[in-house]
């Protein structure tokens, strides 16, 4: 699939926690806010819709989350409100969102695939699609 643009920055996660997992049919979203600064103030979030398959590891326990939806995704409910403390890009396309040490959330792409992986719904109201 494409590959992430190179004049990307990666500190859009910088200041943020994991606000929001939900799970559909053939999405996963994910929404990270930073805390609001003052009342009347919009937050500011972005937001990962995961079209694919993905790993996490939360504390010791791994797992991957699949469309089948095991109950092994349930996991990833004890990272919100965690800090992100690390984006960063593996490999040109993959994504590794850490969190507390041995917290991370691990988005690779489908190198055959038709379709999207991910899509990446910046705060400034850009779309990345990988």
């Amino acid at each position: 699939m494409f590959r992430l643009p190179e004049d990307l920055r990666l500190d859009f996660l910088d200041g943020c926690y994991l606000e929001l997992v939900s799970f559909g049919s053939r999405t996963t979203r994910l929404v990270f806010s930073r805390p609001q600064l003052a009342a009347g103030v919009a937050p500011y979030t972005v937001s990962l819709c995961i079209e694919k398959e993905f790993c996490f590891q939360v504390g010791d326990a791994q797992g991957s989350h699949t469309f089948s939806f095991d109950g092994e995704s349930c996991l990833l409910l004890k990272l919100l409100s965690d800090d992100v403390t690390l984006l960063e890009c593996t490999d040109g396309r993959s994504l590794k969102i850490s969190f507390s040490p041995g917290s991370f959330i691990l988005v690779g792409v489908d190198e055959d695939s038709d379709y999207e992986s991910y899509s990446i719904y910046l705060d400034s109201g850009d779309v990345v699609v990988v």
